[in-house]
């Protein structure tokens, strides 16, 4: 039987044949200790869970069980292909890839123990998404759709979707849901067909990120994985801190309801970014900061007008979520740690007030207080000043570009 029929097999209702274990099983003692499971389960393939959990009734309440709340308090379900195992001879149909793991879960009775669940890359209904932001019985805290279907096919109905949670007249208490992962970019994936591990790379553009994975998944070929620690990765908190440049691209339309939707939820729930503070120009439309400036401030004041945020210090709903998404805890504040060793001052900014502004190389930047770009002056004043042309600063990076052209004969 391949690796993924026999984790898929074990997934749902299914009871392993009781089976009686040693008089001592090692193994079976040191995950009845509540303590060691939850710092070692993060690191087991879900496969070699499902696995586990079969060998014995002993292994298969332990995990189903007894210790439910600790062995899937952080669910991720990789993109994977469900439909080669899974057809409903009933209806004759597909169901929903993400639906039929949920309702799997759902037999098990361990959906109210997912507090984290990371759907990244994943075919995300809206609608689903609406029932388990929603309705009972989940639970979910932390919650990841960064490249979602629901985000490239259905953008709009999704901020519908969080308009209606976060809505001062929803009936009832304030959302469970207190932190999403949503606009910024997602790491990416690695699977190997011949040995089902799981296996995390280096995030796009990030360097120096070591092989790590994280939580419990739940997908043909997918499993748990291990990750580096409770707090960020440091390459991944670098991308906001470091100065790292565009962040993600977002869809120019949408912008303005994405920052809106975040400014309407203060202090309820917490986003994977900020909402641009624009500098001195009130009467500009609010939106998503996708540009990281990192800690220097402007070449020429070293500040900003709005000043910048500083993780620890800053309001907490004033700071974005740091990927990835945290492993041993479902909070705000575990989404937002850094090591005390790593920067925590950075400024960010829109597009669209650092057009003209800003080096896309070098990531150099000026101020409203202290530059004025030549197509923001009055006609027929001078340009002879300009700090920033076609994108690039006039006096390192545009000159380097000029030269190494010449270089190569393009110029």
């Amino acid at each position: 039987m391949s690796t993924t029929t026999t984790l898929t097999h074990h997934l749902p209702s299914q009871h392993p044949t009781p089976s009686s274990d040693p008089p001592s099983n090692p193994l079976l003692n040191v995950f009845h200790n509540s303590l060691l499971l939850s710092q070692i389960v993060p690191y087991i393939p879900a496969q070699s869970i499902a696995s586990l959990a079969a060998t014995s009734r002993s292994f298969y309440l332990l995990v189903y069980e007894i210790y439910p709340r600790i062995v899937f308090r952080r669910l991720e379900l990789a993109c994977n292909d469900y439909s080669s195992f899974y057809y409903d001879p009933v209806r004759g149909t597909l169901p929903s890839p993400l639906r039929w793991a949920l309702d799997s879960l759902r037999g098990k009775n361990v959906l109210p123990f997912i507090t984290t669940l990371v759907l990244d890359y994943q075919e995300v209904p809206v609608k689903l998404l609406q029932e388990v932001l929603q309705e009972e019985p989940y639970n979910v805290r932390i919650l990841s759709i960064r490249d979602a279907s629901c985000l490239n096919q259905d953008e709009e109905g999704l901020l519908n979707v969080l308009q209606n949670l976060i809505h001062p007249l929803r009936p009832g208490a304030s959302p469970k849901l207190k932190g999403l992962y949503c606009l910024g970019e997602p790491e990416k994936l690695c699977y190997d067909p011949t040995l089902f591990y799981r296996d995390r790379v280096e995030p796009i553009h990030v360097p120096r990120i070591a092989d790590t994975a994280e939580g419990v998944t739940i997908t043909a070929g997918s499993h748990l994985g291990p990750s580096t620690s409770t707090a960020c990765a440091p390459a991944q908190i670098a991308r906001w801190t470091g100065g790292y440049g565009t962040m993600f691209e977002i869809n120019p339309r949408n912008s303005e309801a994405w920052a809106r939707l975040i400014t309407t939820s203060r202090k309820t729930l917490v986003f994977d970014t900020v909402v641009c503070r624009h500098g001195p120009d009130s009467q500009v439309a609010p939106r998503v900061a996708d540009i990281s400036l990192g800690p220097e401030g402007c070449q020429i004041c070293h500040s900003a007008p709005e000043n910048a945020l500083i993780f620890g210090q800053s309001p907490v709903h004033e700071l974005p979520l740091l990927a990835p998404v945290p492993l041993f805890a479902s909070t705000v504040k575990a989404a937002q740690s850094i090591s005390p060793d790593e920067n925590a001052k950075f400024y960010a900014r829109c597009t669209l007030c650092m057009r003209d502004r800003r080096c896309s190389i070098c990531n150099a930047w000026w101020c409203e207080n202290c530059y004025t770009p030549p197509s923001q002056r009055p006609m027929g004043a001078g340009q002879a000043d300009a700090k920033v042309y076609l994108g690039l600063c006039v006096q390192k990076c545009l000159v380097g570009e000029l030269n190494h052209g010449a270089g190569e004969g393009g110029i």
